[in-house]
């Protein structure tokens, strides 16, 4: 089945050498990459993402078969680079990290709080964020500001006070 997904990609730089993954993700790329630096021994670095299916993961593991480490890994040579930045022409690390931090954020208030609450209403009021606000948010078509975000993350570290 030619399943449809995120195509990805990752930077390791390491006394070792410089390697390169390409990934293929169903799911939330940001939950893939916190699964990742759980049993990386080196910083991961994400350098890349376009929409596709898992055969466009395997025609590119296919392209740079002649550099492959292992598995999905490859040497970061400058052909992979060139690859990255035509596929994924627009790709924002930055952007890219916000999402990480959004969906870092509604993992721990989901694990905090489960589903819809008085408390988590509470608590989300407590750090500046309307319930309703906070909906949209979770479901992407709303960006919080970096004071909703700091005071969700300050919040969140002391959680045993609530």
């Amino acid at each position: 089945m030619n399943r449809a997904g995120v195509i990805y990609f990752l930077e390791i730089e390491s006394h070792l050498g410089n390697y390169i993954k390409i990934g293929f993700t169903c799911g939330l790329v940001a939950n893939r990459m916190r699964a990742m630096r759980q049993w990386s021994p080196f910083e991961l670095k994400w350098i890349g993402a376009f929409r596709g299916y898992q055969s466009d993961e395997a025609k590119a593991h296919e392209m740079f078969n002649h550099i492959r480490r292992r598995v999905e890994w490859f040497d970061a040579a400058p052909e992979i680079y060139d690859f990255i930045e035509q596929k994924c022409e627009g790709f924002d690390p930055k952007t890219f990290q916000l999402e990480t931090h959004r969906v870092d954020l509604l993992n721990k208030i989901r694990d905090q709080f489960g589903g819809i609450s008085m408390k988590r209403n509470e608590f989300l009021t407590r750090c500046g964020v309307d319930p309703l606000q906070f909906g949209r948010w979770r479901e992407g078509s709303l960006m919080l500001n970096r004071i909703q975000y700091d005071a969700l993350d300050q919040h969140l570290a002391n959680r045993g006070t609530y």
